[in-house]
C-alpha cells in the first residue's frame, strides 16, 4: 500500500533513511561508485528535504520509497529505493506508476547509474527514453531519462 510520507517526522525520517541506505548501497555495488549522495545523508538531511516522499508498506514495514520535486513544467524523481529484502516484488514499479498517475507534469525526469541495468529496464518499460549520459566525476557515468507527456 502506498502512502504519502512526512519526512519531517523524526521516526519516519529514520525509516526512510534505513531503506535508502540499504538500497543505494546495493546500487553502489552495481555501478561501482560508493559516492552516491544518499548514502551519506543523515536523518536531518532527510527531514530538511523539500522533496515529496511516498512509501510502499508491507504491513507496518516501510519496504520502498520514492521522492520527487515538481514544477509547472517538470517533475523530477529524486529517489527510488526498495529495501533489498523486498526486491523483485514490483514495489519500484508501483511507486513510479503512482507518481505517473497522480502527478500532472509536462515531462518527468529521472537519473540513474548507466550500469544499473535493472533501473534502466524499469524506466524504459514505463516509456522513459534515455536522453543523455554524463560523467559528473571521473569513472562515474550516469544516464538521464525523460518521459514526455506521461499517461
Amino acid at each position: 500500500m502506498i502512502h504519502l510520507l512526512n519526512q519531517k517526522d523524526l521516526h519516519m525520517a529514520r525509516r526512510i533513511l534505513k531503506v535508502q541506505r540499504l538500497a543505494y548501497k546495493r546500487e553502489a555495488e552495481i555501478i561501482q561508485f560508493k559516492g552516491i549522495p544518499q548514502l551519506n545523508e543523515t536523518v536531518f538531511d532527510v527531514m530538511d528535504s523539500r522533496e515529496t516522499f511516498i512509501g510502499w508498506f508491507e504491513g507496518e514495514e516501510l519496504a520502498g520509497i520514492a521522492s520527487f520535486t515538481h514544477s509547472a513544467e517538470k517533475l523530477t524523481i529524486c529517489r527510488l529505493a526498495v529495501h533489498p529484502a523486498h526486491f523483485r516484488k514490483g514495489i519500484a514499479m508501483a511507486l513510479l506508476h503512482y507518481v505517473l498517475m497522480e502527478e500532472e507534469a509536462g515531462s518527468i525526469e529521472v537519473t540513474t547509474g548507466t550500469h544499473n541495468e535493472p533501473a534502466k529496464a524499469l524506466y524504459q518499460k514505463l516509456g522513459f527514453s534515455e536522453i543523455e549520459t554524463y560523467e559528473p566525476e571521473k569513472g562515474v557515468v550516469l544516464s538521464r531519462f525523460m518521459l514526455h507527456e506521461p499517461r
